[in-house]
């Protein structure tokens, strides 16, 4: 972290000339100012490099005299501090800063982007549904095509497109049909993970759904666990679809940039 640094109140520089001096007095020593410093320190600076053996002679009483004599200066003292301010800032930092944990500060702080492929096995009719109708209008069948009517979903999501390969989560949540016509469904759902590598994490997807469109976007809002303040967007296309046993296999493209 950057510190502001105030020289010392023996190190305070006026701008404002001494008062004139009688005739006994010895002549006025005129002050600097520090953009006078400042210019005199990119003298200095020029002249120690056309000259290395000065190096050697900087903290010498010879060099000290010479520069107070060159430049009027009072106490060379000044110039050493302002020099001295940004190595004394860098050597605080390099001590106190872990560079490991820095590092990993860096790195939480930095977006991931994320993309997965999943396949959500949807079964919407018989003894082991997934997607049952919960309410709707009155008088009105209970339908993906009735405006009103909701689902409540637990499909389980594996890694491929058969039903029997391996479970990595559930996807969890409602669907409403929202629009008059039918052709919107309303998506609230949580994808609750089980697999070793993202235990415990989810995605939430909620937006509209254009269910008679091939490909439906909706929007992904958040996460947690390994999804933290995710954001993005996942594509379901219905890949498989079996009418006489009530089962399909929705495919999940998901997008997603998160910590």
């Amino acid at each position: 972290m950057e510190r502001v640094i105030s020289p010392p109140s023996s190190l305070q520089v006026s701008t404002q000339e001494q008062a004139s001096p009688t005739s006994s007095e010895s002549p006025p020593r005129r002050t600097r100012s520090l953009r006078d410093i400042y210019e005199e320190m990119e003298e200095v600076t020029q002249r120690i490099g056309n000259n290395p053996s000065m190096f050697k002679e900087f903290k010498n009483e010879r060099f000290k005299n010479a520069m107070t004599q060159e430049f009027e200066m009072t106490d060379i003292g000044l110039m050493s501090y302002y020099l001295g301010i940004e190595s004394q800032v860098i050597k605080d930092v390099g001590e106190k800063v872990d560079p490991t944990s820095f590092k990993s500060l860096v790195e939480s702080l930095r977006l991931k982007h994320t993309t997965m492929t999943l396949y959500f096995q949807d079964w919407s009719g018989g003894p082991n549904a997934t997607v049952v109708p919960i309410t709707g209008l009155p008088g009105h069948l209970w339908s993906f095509h009735s405006f009103g009517t909701v689902f409540c979903t637990d499909d389980p999501i594996t890694e491929g497109l058969d039903g029997k390969s391996a479970e990595i989560a559930r996807a969890q949540g409602m669907y409403v049909t929202s629009a008059l016509d039918g052709s919107n469904t309303h998506v609230v759902i949580s994808v609750v993970f089980t697999n070793k590598e993202y235990n415990g994490s989810t995605l939430e997807i909620q937006g509209a759904s254009r269910q008679f469109d091939k490909v439906r976007e909706v929007s992904v809002v958040a996460g947690t666990g390994k999804f933290r303040y995710a954001r993005g967007y996942v594509t379901f296309e219905t890949v498989y679809l079996d009418m006489s046993i009530a089962y399909s296999v929705i495919q999940c493209n998901v997008t997603v940039k998160h910590y």
